[in-house]
């Protein structure tokens, strides 16, 4: 008889409306690779489903009648920390509805909270790393059980509760060779309800994600650091396999690239493009993250040119040494500035991400990362300024704690949600609101003045169609698509001529 199993993602705030855009509407593509691993190496012997619950009407509502339709014996459950709620929230539905069943937690939530999720007795099992090889391992498990309740005690890479006892397994070794993993499976997706839909990209097409190599060998603290510090990558031949057959199989032409150090090996890197190009499919790539900026070379950005790069992030996050060091980032910044000017002079849409309110962060060192941005606003596309967020889990957590800040200030720190409208009206910023505030007007009254907006909406229409840039403007100003519709159209017909207005703060 097969198994059968569902994979839900819970990593997206279905909470803010479908008109009120939240943060990291993304497709699952981890959980999309574990099933590909779990279909290969059981075949029929295992049913998997993934589904995501931001694409479900009734979201967590909807759960009991999957739960009756799938009779899953194990539920894997995705989220990130700001989304620990949603996920406890459906590790009770499905214990309600089978107390046998076994709930298995991962994703980046997985990672930073292992020990705090055994807190709910809910949640039987935690996988805080990569978990292609550990849920084959659970299912193996689950095959040879009898029916009965699996012994996991001794799994690689899990956390399981025993008889009453939190246990943790052996380490996990790393996939090196990530070539050996299937593609990630994408039969269960509709990749049409993710359209217009990424935090920053809003690409207008069906879309999928590409992961190229996992790893990044930078130690900066903000991060959760899931795959470890050494880089792994998967040969440049199989990353055009699978675009190749994302093409082939699904008339897909848009990719989002999410590494997280893409072009740490410049030599890899290149290769990446020269195999995509000549692919002859003419697809479009975009980075959401994951190029470093003090990396590259002219050989590099002319050939994301070939292959189709039409969106890059540089992720400067803050200009000022101290900060910098603080971040253990230790970017060389006027070789980012370089970088910035010379990927806008190729067309490609350069955008920025800026942090703003570390703790210790004065008014002194916010303004050297606000006039980093005011001084490149010709290049950079969308700046990108998001309040700081210390996740438990994190160097940045301890450092901190280690400034006086107290745990339950931490937590609703935490748990506020993405949307930055709501971010910067906490009262549990490291920064005071109105200095928060008075930055991004600075940068908003510049970056949405009529001439500058003119230059952009050009450069714009040259790689994105007239929705793609009103979902792009609506993300950034976090406005809804109707309201960003409306300011488009304001800037192209000259009704904001002489006028100072910007998107409210």
């Amino acid at each position: 008889m097969s198994l059968p199993i569902l994979l839900l993602d819970v990593s997206h705030d279905y909470t803010l409306g479908v008109e009120q855009l939240s943060d990291w509407v993304q497709l699952p593509v981890g959980l999309l690779w574990l099933s590909a691993s779990l279909r290969e190496r059981f075949t029929d012997a295992v049913t998997v489903k993934v589904i995501d619950l931001y694409t479900q009407p009734g979201h967590l509502a909807d759960v009991p009648a999957i739960l009756r339709e799938l009779r899953p014996r194990l539920v894997g459950l995705r989220a990130l920390s700001p989304t620990v709620g949603q996920l406890r929230d459906a590790a009770r539905v499905v214990k309600e509805w089978d107390p046998t069943a076994l709930v298995v937690a991962g994703g980046p939530c997985g990672h930073a909270e292992r020990a705090r999720l055994f807190d709910d007795p809910h949640i039987d099992a935690v996988c805080p790393g990569e978990g292609e090889r550990v849920i084959c391992d659970v299912v193996e498990r689950l095959r040879t059980a009898a029916g009965g309740a699996p012994d996991l005690r001794d799994v690689p890479g899990l956390l399981c509760r025993h008889d009453g006892q939190v246990h943790e397994g052996p380490p996990a070794a790393a996939i090196d060779d990530l070539d050996s993993l299937p593609f990630p499976d994408y039969r269960d997706l509709d990749v049409n309800a993710y359209v217009g839909k990424h935090p920053h990209t809003a690409v207008g097409r069906p879309y999928a994600s590409l992961i190229c190599s996992r790893g990044c060998p930078y130690s900066c603290i903000f991060c959760h650091a899931i795959f470890g510090r050494r880089v792994r990558h998967r040969s440049p031949a199989n990353v055009a396999a699978e675009v190749r057959q994302l093409h082939d199989r699904f008339g897909i032409r848009d990719f989002i690239l999410g590494d997280d150090a893409f072009n740490v090996n410049l030599p890899w890197a290149k290769e990446v493009f020269r195999r995509i190009a000549a692919l002859a499919i003419r697809p479009r790539l975009f980075f959401s993250n994951g190029l470093r900026g003090d990396i590259w070379d002219d050989e590099l950005l002319d050939l994301m040119v070939a292959a189709g790069v039409a969106e890059v992030v540089y992720a400067v996050e803050s200009a000022a040494p101290r900060i910098q060091q603080l971040l253990q980032k230790r970017l060389d910044i006027p070789t980012v500035e370089k970088a910035i000017v010379a990927t806008a002079k190729r067309g490609i849409i350069t955008n920025g991400f800026f942090m703003i309110g570390f703790p210790s962060e004065t008014e002194e060192e916010l303004k050297v990362t606000v006039d980093f941005v005011l001084r490149h606003l010709d290049d950079l596309d969308f700046p990108y300024l998001s309040v700081v967020r210390a996740f438990e889990g994190t160097p940045l957590h301890q450092v901190a704690r280690e400034a006086g800040y107290s745990e339950e200030f931490l937590r609703h720190h935490a748990d506020m949600p993405y949307g930055m409208q709501v971010r910067i009206q906490s009262e549990y910023n490291f920064l005071p609101n109105d200095v928060l505030k008075k930055a991004r007007m600075q940068v908003a009254m510049r970056m949405y003045s009529v001439g500058r907006m003119k230059r952009v909406l050009a450069r714009l229409r040259h790689v994105l169609h007239e929705d793609e840039i009103t979902m792009k403007l609506a993300n950034c100003m976090g406005a809804t698509p109707t309201a960003a519709a409306a300011v488009v159209r304001r800037y192209d017909d000259g009704t904001l001529e002489g006028r100072r207005e910007a998107p409210k703060v």
